[in-house]
């Protein structure tokens, strides 16, 4: 007789767990919402390569006539071979003509200490939009030179999806 008690003790406690837990464990989200991406069994874009400052906007993708392209990733740091260089770069991502983001960074090779960070590294939950049919462009540009830089180039790589707009 105890044994059965036992049993249907158990039998009890397993229904009520259970119950416990999907009432009390909120649900399971994909993100980016379901229906939003596009592009078949591969909807991601990149761009990367090397740029020179102050020479313009350079070209990383354009969007479709019916899709946006959602930008997640933006990385991006000085490169120089010389040895007393010190400058402060602005980088800009922009979509057509609308600036979508800024972002400031040092490139230090002669013990200059910037309170600025050494390169862009981003990573967008939400992104920044590409609106359908735009470009989207990338430029540096040399704010402040503490010690001159005669080789020096940015290395980027830009990230994202195609979206329905």
């Amino acid at each position: 007789m105890l044994k059965i008690r036992y049993s249907a003790l158990n039998r009890s406690s397993l229904l009520g767990f259970t119950l416990v837990s999907y009432l009390c464990v909120p649900s399971a989200e994909a993100y980016p919402p379901a229906g939003t991406i596009s592009r078949g069994v591969n909807p991601m874009v990149s761009s990367g390569g090397s740029i020179s400052p102050d020479s313009g906007y350079t070209d990383l993708f354009s969007a479709p006539a019916d899709q946006d392209i959602i930008i997640t990733d933006i990385t991006a740091s000085g490169s120089t071979t010389d040895t007393t260089c010190a400058t402060l770069l602005l980088l800009t991502v922009q979509a057509g003509t609308d600036t979508l983001g800024q972002y400031t960074f040092g490139v230090d090779t002669s013990g200059y200490t910037w309170l600025v960070p050494p390169g862009v590294d981003v990573d967008y939950l939400s992104g920044l939009r590409v609106p359908a049919g735009q470009t989207a462009r990338i430029q540096a540009q040399v704010q402040v030179t503490k010690a001159s830089c005669s080789t020096l180039d940015v290395v980027y790589t830009v990230s994202g999806y195609y979206a329905q707009p």
